[in-house]
C-alpha cells in the first residue's frame, strides 16, 4: 500500500464505528454559530458519515458533501 492510498481498506471503510455525536455537538457548540448562520463542508468526505452526522445536528445549516 502506497503513502495516502487506502484502496485496499476502502471495502472495511463503511463498517467503522460513526462518529461521537456528543463531541461533535460540542465542538459545534464551541464555535458559537447556529443555523442558518454556519456552513458545513465535508471535504474528503468518503462514505459521508460525519456528513450524516453534521446533518442531524445541524438543521437548518448550509452543509456541502
Amino acid at each position: 500500500m502506497d503513502l495516502g492510498d487506502f484502496s485496499i481498506l476502502a471495502k472495511d471503510y463503511i463498517n467503522r464505528p460513526a462518529y461521537d455525536t456528543a463531541l461533535i455537538d460540542k465542538i459545534i457548540s464551541h464555535t458559537g454559530l447556529q443555523p442558518p448562520n454556519i456552513i458545513v463542508a465535508d471535504v474528503g468526505a468518503g462514505t459521508g458519515k460525519l456528513t450524516k452526522v453534521l446533518a442531524q445536528l445541524l438543521r437548518g445549516a448550509h452543509i456541502r458533501r
